[in-house]
């Protein structure tokens, strides 16, 4: 089961945590854990999502984070995933989701890459 946990909400910036398993199985249907943990305002914000607990991927959880991505770039926000787990990074790399999700080896990589977007540079 996906448990996602909101560390920070400090105006723009969010940092959550998740846990669990990556699947569709791990949320109801018709349900989002990122809208649960923060409400469906958090898709305008700048969103640092930690995936280093989560110790399994399947196609239903790529779909979902592929979801969330666009709607974060819809709604302007955006969506950073970092630290993620040895197991579910290489199943990413392995569908080239690396070449569309804004993955980040660490936070302060995410950070990094949160101040390039705000420069204009990413």
């Amino acid at each position: 089961m996906l448990e996602v946990k909101m560390l920070i909400n400090d105006n723009d910036l969010v940092q959550l945590e998740s846990s669990g398993t990556v699947s569709r199985d791990g949320w109801g249907l018709g349900t989002n854990p990122i809208e649960q943990a923060c409400g469906p305002a958090v898709y305008s914000k700048k969103v640092l999502l930690s995936l280093a607990s989560c110790r399994y991927l399947d196609s239903t959880g790529v779909e979902w984070l592929l979801r969330c991505h666009k709607r974060f770039a819809m709604a302007g926000g955006k969506l950073i995933i970092h630290s993620v787990a040895p197991v579910v990074s290489q199943i990413l790399k392995i569908m080239r989701m690396d070449l569309v999700l804004n993955l980040a080896e660490n936070e302060t990589q995410a950070r990094s890459l949160l101040e390039g977007a705000a420069g204009g540079n990413h």
